[in-house]
């Protein structure tokens, strides 16, 4: 009679933990689907508010500038923007600060060397990414902010990893392929000579800095 009931409650006992270890699993399964839904939800979010902050900057500093930019310009850039922080790891607020140093967000500009746009770029950089775009070329191409945002950051990807690979510059760092976009070669090599030459990355940096106390990443 007691092997009976010790049998008994030795089967129960195995039929319960079993019981409570599927449903410790199930509510373990559950637990680790909220949390990766938390996380991703939380991911959305932190893009999102990174993508406000961008929208907010560029729209008063367009209008400060006195070339005030549409919403839709200005929505349409940080976009871009956005896509190549993800894509590269380029700082919004780096992209940002170009766009006010080389053209003070005027996207018609044009300067002596016949540099186009927010971000001045050249025809003969432009032309190979256009092509890589599926873009046709024409004159006043790259007077679309678009097109000319998304040139500029790839090229200054392009530049940075070139210096990266060449030990110039670390991967967080973008200095000389600043230098190096906004000059020639042998231009570049003469400002990193002279310290005064260093003025164009010089207020990229303040910028940057005031942005980044601002909320912009």
């Amino acid at each position: 009679m007691i092997t009976n009931l010790l049998t008994i409650l030795g089967t129960y006992t195995y039929v319960l933990r079993r019981d409570l270890s599927v449903e410790i699993g199930k509510i373990k399964s559950r637990l680790e689907a909220v949390s990766e839904d938390v996380t991703i939800n939380n991911s959305l979010r932190n893009r999102e508010e990174v993508r406000m902050s961008v929208i907010v900057a560029i729209k008063n500093l367009s209008a400060k500038s006195g070339n005030k930019l549409s919403i839709g310009q200005v929505v349409e850039i940080s976009d871009v923007i956005m896509e190549k922080y993800e894509l590269y790891g380029i700082k919004p607020s780096l992209a940002i600060s170009m766009i006010a140093t080389e053209s003070s967000f005027d996207y018609r500009v044009v300067s002596s060397a016949n540099a186009k746009g927010l971000m001045q770029v050249m025809d003969s950089t432009a032309k190979p990414y256009l092509v890589s775009y599926g873009v046709a070329w024409h004159g006043d191409v790259l007077f679309n902010p678009v097109v000319n945002v998304r040139v500029a950051l790839d090229y200054l990807q392009h530049l940075h990893e070139i210096y990266v690979a060449e030990g110039l510059e670390s991967e967080d760092d973008y200095t000389v392929a600043l230098l190096r976009y906004n000059r020639s070669i042998p231009a570049m090599n003469e400002l990193l000579k002279d310290p005064q030459g260093l003025q164009y990355t010089a207020k990229i940096n303040q910028i940057q800095s005031e942005l980044r106390k601002s909320g912009v990443f």
